[in-house]
């Protein structure tokens, strides 16, 4: 089979590529809506309006870019969306025709495109270093078949967009190396550019091209005129272009790059992150995290090749100077030098190591590096082994994906698969909270549709589905709202364990990967409802006493107030017409979400004298699930003040049963 790929190189390359663009374009609608997406598009309408409106001073623009904020006052200024603003453009200039959905979807097509355009030049990277097609033909195969990466190239536009540009720019960085003219330094100079508007990290092959030339000048490579010309063509081009590609910095570009530092060196988004069984804040996570992350979610096969490139380039590789040699130390030092420098200065990470996913590519260097010694080795068992186990686990990684699909992204290798569901994070970025809105919308006719939000960022997720069902939708947190929502779309990302529980509702619908959920449907379960106009005979309150009765009065338009700020003295006494087993409340708190009580505490009597208190054990806004407790008298008390809301209560449901005599 080695022989086979060697002689038919050309033929099996074309053939690759064109199964990796037919798959690619066939399925690139399939992911959701992540988290970030909305906040990407907004910051490219941004600073197009910018240019546009201050720079070049068109006379008018659509209303979707003056609806827009400023730049030069937005808190995402710093990020450069350059390599985004062809899909601003085309929104510009189509005039903003396109729905919202259509809009993601050639996003989507449009990040996929410069990740199928970065695996051409990754083939021609490790083609030029290791003079053999197969080897090219494996690492794009090792590439795509990597399925959190995989997953991401059609949607992250950030870590995956630059992982894109870094291969596409390290592809003219080699080519530097090995022949150091200056039009490869001027596309060298264009690429790092572009690749660090995404990611200041970028500009690290900057350092690494210009040590390059340093080196050739001490060992008298070349004059010290000729060093001088293609140092500053690197260093002039990249920072030119680099501060053309980011608006913000126009007004005054030494400032604003003194500041784009400082900010990122003491960037602080803080989220908790479930890490081995337990919420750690973002800013708290040990020094192993990066490398727990990379060990659990990338297949065996290539950790295991890359520990043995590693110990080839370090313990058996040549040690005199070569532009190879120079490569190999360079892909080295790329995969290193991020990990140490994230641990050593205790960088604030979060949603595993995505924001590292960058040296993916050197490691996959690394890996095919081993790879190719050990199918060079004098031993014949030994290329029989490495063959055979290569293309199993290949197949069983494809077979995994195509299962999972279109949730690659939470994909945990074999060793980590078993322990996942309780110690790590599952879909962070909330693609699965789209298929589980089209659930809701294909089973549900009603022209409203009141859903919860648990942890899923419905507002993001809903422009998955068209407009027209978009429109039926009102999404909320979790427990908000005038009355309970009919269903609850809940996240597990930052759950710890796999179940999730909420009063009064029914799971009827989950997303699973490798038999771990990742998102569910719960809906309202009604079978233990209990109107309160219907049990209530007579209230009592310190204040607004004549009011009470419209708590229960089975009215949705009227309601009980405090009409005053909530205290610690408020309570509401309830008489029930007979026993009745009690284990939940709801509240119904009309248009005002905040007119909830903010701390409830609940009390029964029998006789309406003595009370005693009742176990709270499940406190949401309107829900309330407490130990069921038999009685005929129920006290509703607020235990603490607020500053700012008064209490309210427009309708009671309570859950449970009337006892028999």
């Amino acid at each position: 089979m080695y022989d086979f790929f060697r002689k038919q190189s050309v033929l099996v390359s074309i053939f690759q590529f064109l199964i990796i663009f037919i798959v690619g374009i066939s399925i690139f609608d399939d992911y959701g809506i992540h988290v970030d997406e909305l906040a990407e598009r907004n910051t490219g309408l941004i600073t197009l309006k910018y240019v546009l409106n201050d720079v070049l001073k068109v006379p008018s623009l659509p209303e979707e870019l003056l609806l827009t904020q400023d730049l030069l006052s937005y808190k995402d200024k710093d990020y450069g969306v350059v390599l985004q603003m062809p899909t601003v453009l085309f929104e510009y200039f189509m005039n903003f025709r396109f729905d919202e959905k259509t809009i993601f979807k050639i996003r989507h097509f449009w990040l996929f495109i410069n990740f199928y355009v970065a695996t051409i030049f990754f083939y021609m990277f490790i083609k030029k270093r290791f003079q053999n097609p197969f080897f090219s033909i494996i690492a794009v195969i090792f590439l795509v078949l990597s399925p959190r990466i995989f997953a991401d190239a059609f949607y992250n536009n950030k870590d995956l967009l630059f992982l894109s540009w870094f291969i596409i720019s390290l592809y003219f960085f080699v080519q530097f190396i090995y022949s150091s003219t200056i039009l490869n330094g001027f596309f060298l100079s264009i690429t790092i550019a572009l690749s660090s508007n995404i990611r200041v990290v970028g500009l690290m092959i900057l350092f690494f091209s210009c040590l390059f030339l340093l080196i050739k000048l001490i060992r008298k490579k070349i004059k010290f005129s000729r060093f001088i010309l293609l140092a500053c063509l690197l260093i002039g081009v990249t920072v030119s272009l680099w501060i053309l590609f980011l608006p913000a910095s126009w007004e005054n570009p030494a400032k604003y790059l003194l500041n784009v530092f400082k900010s990122f060196s003491n960037f602080d988004h803080i989220e908790p992150e479930v890490y081995f069984g337990k919420l750690v804040p973002s800013d708290a996570l040990p020094w192993h995290y990066i490398l727990v992350w990379i060990g659990i979610t990338t297949p065996i096969l290539y950790l295991f090749l890359f520990l043995i490139g590693l110990v080839f380039i370090v313990f058996v590789g040549e040690k005199k100077f070569s532009e190879d040699f120079f490569l190999d130390i360079c892909m080295l030092s790329m995969f290193l030098i991020p990990i140490i420098s994230a641990i050593l200065f205790h960088s604030t990470l979060y949603n595993g190591w995505r924001h590292l996913y960058f040296i993916y590519v050197p490691f996959l260097y690394i890996a095919i590096y081993g790879f190719k010694n050990l199918l060079h080795s004098k031993f014949h068992l030994i290329k029989l082994i490495i063959g055979t186990v290569t293309f199993l686990s290949l197949t069983i990684t494809l077979i995994w994906m195509i299962r999972n699909h279109p949730y690659q992204m939470v994909y945990f290798n074999f060793l980590a698969r078993e322990y996942a569901e309780n110690n790590f994070e599952k879909d962070y970025w909330r693609l699965s909270s789209s298929e589980c809105l089209k659930f809701i919308v294909a089973q549900d006719n009603n022209l409203r549709i009141d859903i919860s939000d648990y942890d899923a960022v419905l507002h993001v997720a809903k422009y998955a589905l068209p407009i027209q069902d978009r429109n039926r939708l009102s999404t909320t947190s979790y427990g908000f709202g005038g009355h309970p929502s009919k269903y609850v779309i809940a996240n597990y990302t930052n759950t710890i364990g796999n179940e999730l529980q909420f009063p009064f509702y029914t799971p009827i619908y989950h997303i699973t990967v490798d038999q771990m959920k990742i998102a569910s449907v719960f809906q309202r379960d009604h079978t233990d409802e209990l109107w309160s106009q219907d049990m209530v005979t007579a209230s009592r309150t310190n204040v607004n006493d004549s009011e009470s009765h419209y708590a229960y009065d089975g009215d949705l338009s009227t309601g009980w107030t405090t009409g005053k700020l909530q205290n610690n003295n408020d309570y509401l006494d309830l008489q029930f017409n007979a026993f009745y087993s009690l284990d939940g409340i709801t509240f119904y708190l009309g248009t005002d979400d905040n007119e909830c009580p903010w701390s409830l505490q609940l009390f029964s009597s029998e006789d309406g004298i003595s009370w005693e208190p009742i176990e709270i054990t499940y406190r949401g806004v309107s829900d309330y699930k407490f130990i069921k407790t038999k009685t005929k008298y129920l006290r509703l008390k607020n235990s603490e003040p607020s500053k700012e809301h008064s209490w309210a209560v427009y309708e009671l449901l309570f859950h449970g049963t009337r006892e028999t005599d």
